[in-house]
């Protein structure tokens, strides 16, 4: 009866791709989870009692077995744990590099990435999430010189604890560094044409917000900073995120497809009004949406709305 049900269910064409996604996102968080060992032997025990009781067909059973293992190996060989940094930290030395994303300033602190070029002068490559104690004016793009404590970010110390430096590894980043705002030096070095852009979308931004600022105090001009921006481009305080935390409204301080959508409409509708050709408008359009989500800083959940539209423009 059950082998007859699963015949018929493996008949089906989306039960065999759904079976074989979630194999695939297993073997894929089994990495990040560090729970790869368990998992496999669950599955592989799996395979064999509906192989041994014959509910299955042995080439599903493989098929699956090598999907569940190439998402684990994919995540494994594709994704660094260390870079030239981590092997060095911890350590008190000079760095220099490029400012990859834009600064934001949170309880008085300067938080950016850091694209490392080298360090006390050897050349390297590797990157680093930067906190200097104050407020520093710096633009994304910025070469600069550290003279900081560059560390190893702290582990989990129980399985359900949010570890840091698995955060830190979706950016590519595996080291923090701390410094004085004395001990940062602005480095007078030409910049490419498309960081030149980068920074003149970031001083829009900032005029936009300067522009608000006239009319709102803190912390309701970060709040609104963050419904426009997003708050990777705009954090607001820790204790107003810890109420939107709280409260469970905290996705309204993140951009996503609904500001995406407004950008995209407000657009279309004006361009519209004044009769302009259609596809001048949507062409127009998709760079609008370009434009924004590159000034929000690109934060996960604005990037894939605009993706989204931009493949509905396209197409």
């Amino acid at each position: 009866m059950i082998r007859e049900y699963l015949s018929s269910k493996l008949q089906n064409k989306n039960t065999v791709m759904f079976i074989t996604a979630v194999l695939f996102m297993a073997g894929i968080l089994s990495y990040f989870n560090d729970c790869e060992i368990v998992v496999a032997t669950v599955i592989s025990l799996i395979a064999i009692f509906l192989l041994v009781t014959k509910k299955i067909h042995i080439r599903y059973a493989f098929f699956w077995l090598f999907i569940f293992y190439f998402g684990f190996f994919n995540s494994y060989f594709r994704i660094k744990s260390v870079d030239d940094l981590y092997l060095k930290a911890p350590v008190d030395t000079t760095i220099m590099g490029q400012i990859s994303s834009i600064p934001e300033v949170v309880d008085y602190k300067t938080k950016f990435f850091l694209n490392v070029k080298s360090i006390d002068g050897e050349n390297i490559n590797a990157k680093t999430y930067v906190t200097i104690n104050g407020k520093k004016d710096l633009n994304i793009g910025d070469y600069v010189a550290l003279s900081a404590r560059v560390r190893k970010p702290f582990k989990a110390g129980n399985p359900s604890q949010f570890d840091y430096g698995k955060y830190l590894r979706n950016f590519n980043t595996f080291t923090t560094t701390y410094v004085d705002p004395n001990d940062c030096a602005l480095l007078d070095i030409k910049i490419t044409p498309a960081w030149k852009f980068m920074q003149g979308l970031n001083n829009v931004r900032n005029r936009i917000l300067e522009s608000h600022s006239k009319y709102l105090q803190s912390p309701n001009l970060e709040i609104l900073g963050g419904i426009v921006f997003g708050d990777d481009a705009v954090a607001p305080p820790d204790y107003i995120k810890s109420t939107f935390v709280n409260s469970g409204l905290l996705h309204i301080l993140a951009a996503s497809g609904m500001n995406v959508a407004f950008i995209f409409g407000f657009w279309f509708y004006i361009m519209n009004f004044l009769k302009v050709p259609y596809k001048i408008n949507v062409i127009g359009g998709i760079l609008m949406v370009i434009l924004y989500t590159l000034m929000t800083g690109m934060g996960a959940s604005v990037l894939r709305a605009a993706l989204m539209l931009l493949f509905i423009l396209v197409g």
